[in-house]
């Protein structure tokens, strides 16, 4: 719940109090940082999961269920955004060619 407590915050914030000119200004800068955030984030995250004595067991006796309880959203997801990307991103970049 504190993850979207504080996405929620930085959201508001960034809607009311920063002005759209800043946002120009230092769009590659804020695209930078956040990719470095999430780097950090996922190499903690590792780092945690790492450290747990059984982590190997504990993930063998997950099995093929979670496997495919986390791979079927995964592939219905592309199999859905792909074709709509196609269509909607696809005949925007048409447009601008001509």
């Amino acid at each position: 719940m504190a993850v979207v407590i504080i996405m929620a915050a930085g959201t508001l914030i960034g809607y009311f109090l920063i002005p759209v000119r800043a946002t120009e200004r230092f769009g590659k800068f804020n695209s930078q940082f956040q990719l470095i955030l999430v780097c950090i984030l996922i190499f903690m995250m590792g780092v945690k999961l790492g450290s747990r004595e059984d982590f190997l067991q504990e993930l063998t006796q997950l099995g093929w269920k979670s496997l495919v309880l986390a791979a079927f959203p995964i592939v219905l997801s592309v199999a859905l955004v792909y074709p709509l990307t196609k269509r909607f991103l696809g005949w925007h970049v048409r447009k601008e060619e001509e």
